[in-house]
Parts: C-alpha cells; sequence; structure tokens
C-alpha cells in the first residue's frame, strides 16, 4: 500500500509521513468568592481507570521523555447548557449522571467553561456581565473536592483581570495557572494566576497574525480550542492565525511570541500524493508528547486510480473518506508523521451531509482519547483507545453534526 493510503485496517495504528507546508480596559479586580453549592455522592478522585476493554494497565508505559503514561480517564464533565439563562451541568462521565447544576450568577450570562486539569475537578467558567450589573467578562472557579463519601462542588468568581472576550483561554494541569490569548493585533498571549489574577507572563508580536482557529472570530466555543497546554505544564501550544499549531516554552522570557516559539503543526488541509489530510482544530486537538506532538480531530481524503485494460477499458478513479482521530509529530528533515488513532471511511455524499469527528480528551501519548465519530447517521461517543470503543452515556448537550459536540460546550 502506497503513503497514500490513510484506510485503517484491523490491527496497530499505521504510520504515514505527509510533507507539510510550514507556516511560516481597565481591569478591575473581583473579590474571590467561595460558595458551597452542592454535596454529592461520587468517585473518591477526579479519575477513573479505563474500563477493561477499553485500557489494560494505568502505568504501563512511558513517554518519550520518561513521563509515566496513564490510561485513567477524566471521571467528570462540566457541559453548558444553552438557554435563556445558560446554566452549568457537572456530570459523572461513567454513568452520565448529573449531580450539581450552576446557574447563571445574578446579572451574568455564562458562556463559557474550560477544563484538563490534570485533576479533573477543576474547571473555569467564563461569563458576560449584562450593562445593568456594570458589563464586561467575569471569570469563575469551579471545583469538585476530592472526598472518600462525596463530593462538593464549589463556584466562585475569580480576580482575573481581564474583563473582555478573548481569543483563548486554558487552563494549566495543576489548575493554577490560566492562559489568555488577547484578540486583535498586536496578538497577544498572557498567563495568570488563577488564585490573585497576577500576571506572570506576556507575549506579544509584530508578526500580522491572530491567536484563533478558523470559524466565527467573536465565538466564545471557539476560545476553547485556541490554546492547550501540555500534560506536564511546561509548554503551550496556540493556534496562529487559523492556519497552523505553534508551541511555547511557558516558562519562556516574556518577549516575541512569534519568535519564541515554532510552528508544529498544520491547522487545515495538507496535501500529499493522491491524498490529503486535515487538521479541524475547531473541532478539538491537543498537546501530546511534552508538546513534541499534536492530536486532533480531522479529516483524510484519498485518490485511487486503477489501470486500464488492454483495450482501454475497465478506467476507474475511487475517492475515499474518512474522518477520525490523528496523531502528528515531527521528523527529522521536515514534514509530520501521521497516525491513523481512530477512523471511519465515509463517502464524498456522506461526508458533505455533515458528518465528522470531536475531540474532547486525550492522554499524552494519544493512547487515549474521550471524543465522537458521527460516520453514517450514527454517533459514537466515548473512549477510543486503538481499535477498542467503550461507549460512554450520551452527553447532556445535543450532539450537533459535524463534530458530535462543540467546543467551549463540554469541558473535561
Amino acid at each position: 500500500m502506497d503513503s497514500t493510503d490513510t484506510r485503517v485496517p484491523p490491527g496497530p495504528p499505521r504510520r504515514r509521513r505527509w510533507p507539510v507546508l510550514a507556516p511560516v480596559a481597565a481591569a478591575a479586580l473581583i473579590a474571590a468568592l467561595a460558595i458551597t453549592l452542592a454535596l454529592v455522592r461520587d468517585m473518591p478522585s477526579g479519575r477513573v481507570a479505563a474500563p477493561a476493554s477499553a485500557a489494560a494497565s494505568a502505568t504501563s508505559a512511558s513517554t518519550p521523555g520518561g513521563t509515566p503514561v496513564t490510561d485513567a480517564v477524566p471521571g467528570y464533565y462540566v457541559a453548558l447548557m444553552p438557554a435563556g439563562t445558560p446554566s452549568l451541568a457537572v456530570v459523572n462521565a461513567v454513568t452520565g449522571k448529573r449531580f450539581a447544576t450552576i446557574a447563571s450568577p445574578p446579572g451574568v450570562r455564562l458562556e463559557a467553561v474550560y477544563g484538563t486539569a490534570a485533576d479533573n475537578r477543576t474547571f473555569i467558567a467564563a461569563g458576560q456581565a449584562t450593562p445593568a450589573a456594570g458589563g464586561g467578562t467575569i471569570w469563575y472557579l469551579l471545583q469538585i473536592a476530592p472526598g472518600s463519601t462525596g463530593q462538593v462542588v464549589r463556584f466562585g468568581a475569580l480576580p482575573i483581570p481581564v474583563n473582555h472576550q478573548v481569543a483563548g483561554a486554558a487552563l494549566s494541569p495543576d489548575g493554577t495557572e490560566l492562559a489568555v490569548a488577547q484578540p486583535g493585533s498586536p496578538a497577544t498571549l498572557q498567563v495568570y494566576s488563577v488564585a490573585t489574577g497576577t500576571l506572570l507572563h506576556a507575549w506579544t508580536t509584530k508578526t500580522p497574525g491572530q491567536t484563533v482557529v478558523p470559524g466565527q472570530a467573536d465565538s466564545w466555543q471557539l476560545s476553547t480550542v485556541a490554546l492547550r497546554w501540555s500534560a506536564d505544564g511546561q509548554q503551550l501550544g496556540f493556534a496562529w492565525n487559523g492556519s497552523a499549531i505553534r508551541v511555547l516554552d511557558a516558562s519562556a522570557p516574556d518577549g516575541d511570541l512569534v519568535g519564541s516559539s515554532r510552528s508544529l503543526s498544520t491547522i487545515g488541509i495538507v496535501y500529499a500524493t493522491l491524498g490529503s489530510f486535515s487538521c479541524d482544530a475547531a473541532q478539538g486537538w491537543q498537546l501530546i508528547q511534552q508538546g513534541q506532538g499534536v492530536v486532533c480531530a480531522g479529516s483524510t481524503e484519498q485518490d485511487n486510480y486503477h489501470s486500464c485494460g488492454a483495450n482501454g477499458k475497465g478506467c476507474s478513479y475511487v475517492q475515499r473518506f474518512a474522518v477520525g482521530f490523528y496523531r502528528q509529530t515531527s521528523v527529522s528533515g521536515g514534514g509530520t508523521e501521521l497516525t491513523t488513532l481512530n477512523s471511519v471511511s465515509t463517502t464524498e455524499s456522506q461526508a458533505k451531509s455533515g458528518h465528522g469527528a470531536y475531540l474532547g480528551w486525550a492522554n499524552d501519548d494519544a493512547s487515549t482519547l474521550i471524543g465522537s465519530l458521527v460516520p453514517n447517521g450514527t454517533t459514537r461517543f466515548g473512549i477510543f483507545r486503538g481499535s477498542k470503543f467503550t461507549p460512554y452515556p450520551a452527553l447532556l448537550v445535543p450532539l450537533l453534526a459535524p463534530a458530535g459536540a462543540m467546543p467551549g460546550i463540554v469541558a473535561w
């Protein structure tokens, strides 16, 4: 099979190398508030071992850098429930049971929720205050407290001095820092202390561009997929100008955002001989291998030609499509090695009907994923690990094609 064949037969994931075209207000502090909303019974910690059918061992491997790879998956998710007055639903991911509902605070409309903290118990929400309440963005901490007999959900305002809509935001794995990408020009990326609102780092650039993914520029939902931390908290990935994913050392001195970072992956279509691959960053992506690679929801297109017979007849041309999850890592000499982790083939007409993939969470080597595939009019939502799939209860929010869910609506 040649290097453009993206179909995935039974067995181990297959690697393909693809040549990549490299993409070269006044701040008001809000007094911290902690309000206990509910006491619920649940799992003793924020993560659970993946079901036996999806994981053999929680500590059986290591990443290239030596960090243990775990198959433990998030035990909770928080969903933004769209309504006239949006609310947050805190959900047991394994059972699908909602055990707390958090209404928009008075005078505030909740608009986004961010997760990916390593404990799976810490989340950040953002809301827009009404004009009567003074306007501006208010940030909130949502935390599920550990305990052997139950969990306490706490929700309170944070002193993050960013009172406008952002281009991107991401919570660090230890839950102590919030990265924020400012909209407009010049592009600016800042890191704040969650506890105090102190500005810890700031990078900007005169290079034309923005830290955005393709799509509606003023969408709060897309702000959740513009930035990503690596699992060890040492690297920050950001979507650059809707065309590339770049990675920055999170401890780098303040300075030039583009000059201090490096290109890691292309957003959108990458062409290869008789085929193409697309990383649909708006449908979910994650830094992996300590920031050395990316896993994203995406699609492939392959052109198959069959030679003609001696009489000139029998010529055929078939175009094949697939949607799924793809791991990209850099290779020496330039380019990217592409590994298909899980995909479903579809036809051109089916692809155009809005089928696709959504990636909600991935571990550091992308061996275990949570997301959904929407092929051929059906939806598979749950844990993907190699060729194995373990279904999860349906999300509390509608599964929207083509992604199966909207970024910003569900946080892990």
